[in-house]
């Protein structure tokens, strides 16, 4: 066992730190894309449905049967949405989010305890296994939007998460 010298320890706190700040970067990303698709989820399910609601209605109480056209307009909307997963993709994302996060309070943990590290090894094994693991999360989820990633940006250097 090598008793961790400060150069070997910086390089590996310095590697920490820089996974820690893309994990949290990746996880606001993440839930401001779930924030905006739930968002757009509404306006292309939700909407579309009550205006063929009210469309159906009105002709069943005795407006003029062109509404039925716009009821069934506005149900192929609600439905095709529906069908093409407007409504899944933000859990998805809000799924990522979660799980960045969990993996940032890991890395900030092991940050905290990295100066009770028995040996250079140990340390640099949590260092690997920790930078796979983000590795590992990054390359299944599928990428945010730049404007995610800007709305995240102005939200963490504002100092608000979540």
């Amino acid at each position: 066992m090598t008793t961790p010298s400060t150069t070997q320890t910086d390089a590996l706190m310095k590697e920490l730190e820089r996974v820690r700040v893309e994990a949290l970067y990746s996880a606001q990303a993440y839930y401001e894309a779930s924030k905006r698709l739930e968002r757009q989820a509404r306006y292309l399910i939700f909407w579309p449905a009550c205006v063929s609601a009210a469309s159906a209605f009105a002709v069943a109480v005795g407006a003029p049967k062109w509404l039925g056209g716009v009821a069934a307009l506005a149900s192929i909307m609600a439905a095709t949405a529906n069908l093409m997963g407007a409504d899944r993709k933000p859990a998805a994302y809000r799924k990522v989010a979660g799980e960045m996060t969990a993996l940032r309070h890991k890395i900030a943990l092991e940050i905290a305890l990295a100066q009770f590290a028995s040996s250079i090894q140990a340390l640099e094994e949590i260092t690997r296994r920790l930078a796979a693991e983000y590795q590992a999360l990054a390359s299944i989820a599928e990428p945010t939007s730049n404007r995610d990633y800007k709305s995240a940006d102005k939200r963490i250097k504002a100092g608000v998460f979540g």
